[in-house]
């Protein structure tokens, strides 16, 4: 949905509902999901299975699905199908340390 669509339709907080996640497997079956909705540092990390999550909700949350998708997508790289060099090189261009 773009910015424009999103006023139109009359919502208030964009940044509110439109979260990004970032998920990293911790060990065969657990993962964190942390999530970010403004700057580089994350809002709020859990540690989540299939099957279970850490956060408040006391139903299935967005964290298993957003989790459950990213399996089903092979887990991704959310650095594309760069080289490892080229990514660890991007990323001090940019100034972050390694």
């Amino acid at each position: 949905m773009r910015l424009k669509e999103y006023i139109e339709e009359g919502k208030t907080d964009f940044w509110k509902s439109h979260a990004d996640y970032f998920i990293r497997e911790l060990d065969n079956n657990s993962y964190e999901v942390a999530v970010f909705k403004r700057g580089d540092t994350p809002n709020a990390v859990y540690k989540c299975t299939e099957k279970t999550c850490d956060c408040p909700s006391k139903k299935a949350c967005i964290h298993q699905k957003v989790l459950k998708d990213w399996i089903k997508a092979d887990k991704p790289s959310p650095f594309g199908e760069k080289p490892k060099m080229e990514v660890i090189s991007r990323l001090k261009k940019m100034g972050i340390k390694i």
